[in-house]
């Protein structure tokens, strides 16, 4: 709802607030801080790689909630697709830092 909001999703008719669409998915990426590493080009492949296949591109269903937008499982799906890209630090950067885990490292 944060990022719906941000970017004005829901104020047009056609617009379903349980979709995202490519806006909010590159908010997320740049307030978490991994837009620098991964790059605009990666972020938007793995969005276009992981929407649903429409039959109908041309209805208004078709076009606004699917070819534009992801549901759910497609958000899943991106976001799986991105963190094949994600580098994890190695444990010496983790020790040198004062952290056990991956994720207190990424975070700091």
């Amino acid at each position: 709802e944060v990022y719906a909001a941000a970017t004005g999703v829901g104020q047009d008719a056609s617009e379903r607030a349980d979709l995202m669409n490519y806006e909010e998915w590159e908010l997320i990426w740049n307030d978490l801080g991994f837009m620098r590493e991964l790059g605009v080009r990666k972020v938007g492949a793995a969005f276009a790689q992981s929407r649903m296949t429409v039959i109908d591109e041309h209805s208004k269903t078709g076009k606004s909630a699917q070819l534009e937008r992801l549901p759910f499982e497609g958000f899943m799906e991106a976001l799986i697709r991105l963190s094949d890209s994600k580098v994890l630090p190695s444990v010496e950067e983790m020790e040198n830092n004062g952290h056990r885990f991956p994720g207190e490292y990424l975070m700091a």
